[in-house]
């Protein structure tokens, strides 16, 4: 079998033999195999060898056949985005892998111009490259130096009129003892400054589901245990439908009320959650702040 074929060369994109230490030598191919095949990576590479070579539309709605899951509008709230002109939308992030393709098959059948901010480990699907702006969430330095090119690059996209998806949680839904709830942690502010410096309209949106009780037990010993799971969790959706509701649009000049960074985060956050109990959330709540408070924020921006 030739080494450099094409389905050999999405395979070993998928395989953990890359980050083993060389000191193991012959040890690392029989020790990989065993790894990529608990995590999941042999499975996930015949995944992506079947949709390999298709325009991201095309890509992501036959992975989503392949894993046999339906990721669709589960109403009419799809028209809440606008189909043309910059516009960003945050979403909660309750599967991981799962919620990156499917907002892009959902967004793409709406308009054309569609990116989204995920984890640079994504990269490994070929096709969805021009449709991913990659983050590095594991910190360091290098980490700071990738990520504010990255934010200096959906600032661009979005002002030339795009539209960009982000999910401000920065990692899956998870357990909370505290709150004795599955959902994002708290928002990172970072999303308030994109917002704040492109004057788009922020448009919510809530993705339903979850991912398994082994996943949430995984989180409560250790995080990356939970995360060595989220290949699995992609794979182990099956049969299931996805629904997808978008919020009312919500404008520039609402989140200007909003006095700092931090409280814009929690307010998009909220608005999302809120959209889970659609009953009750027609239209994007006000909040009422002093004028000192909103004074000290003009100030600031002047400066």
């Amino acid at each position: 079998m030739d080494i450099n074929s094409p389905k050999n060369n999405s395979i070993n994109r998928f395989s953990t033999r890359a980050y083993l230490p060389e000191k193991l030598s012959w040890l690392s191919k029989p020790l990989s195999s065993v790894l990529d095949f608990t995590l999941g990576l042999q499975k996930l590479a015949a995944v992506y060898h079947k949709s390999q070579g298709k325009n991201p539309l095309d890509f992501t709605t036959d992975v989503l056949n392949t894993v046999q899951v339906t990721f669709q509008s589960g109403d009419n709230s799809i028209e809440n985005i606008p189909v043309d002109g910059g516009c960003i939308v945050v979403a909660n992030h309750p599967h991981g892998m799962l919620d990156g393709v499917g907002m892009i098959k959902v967004l793409l059948e709406r308009r054309k111009d569609v990116r989204v901010m995920a984890n640079h480990l994504l990269y490994c699907f070929e096709e969805l490259k021009t449709t991913f702006i990659g983050v590095d969430p594991f910190g360091g330095d290098h980490a700071k130096r990738f990520n504010t090119k990255a934010v200096l690059e959906a600032r661009k996209w979005v002002n030339d009129g795009g539209l960009l998806v982000i999910f401000p949680g920065g990692e899956v839904s998870s357990f909370h003892w505290k709150t004795r709830a599955i959902a994002d942690p708290h928002w990172d502010s970072g999303v308030s400054w994109l917002a704040e410096k492109t004057n788009v309209p922020v448009v919510p949106v809530f993705i339903d589901g979850r991912n398994s009780i082994w996943f949430q037990m995984a989180g409560m010993l250790h995080p990356r245990l939970r995360t060595s799971l989220l290949v699995q969790e992609f794979l182990h959706h099956k049969k299931k439908v996805i629904n997808v509701y978008c919020g009312p649009l919500i404008s520039p000049k609402t989140l200007a009320r909003i006095p700092d960074a931090l409280e814009i985060a929690r307010y998009l956050r909220t608005c999302t959650y809120l959209i889970n109990d659609r009953n009750s959330y027609r239209k994007p709540f006000t909040l009422k702040r002093d004028k000192a408070s909103l004074a000290t924020r003009r100030n600031n921006r002047r400066l």
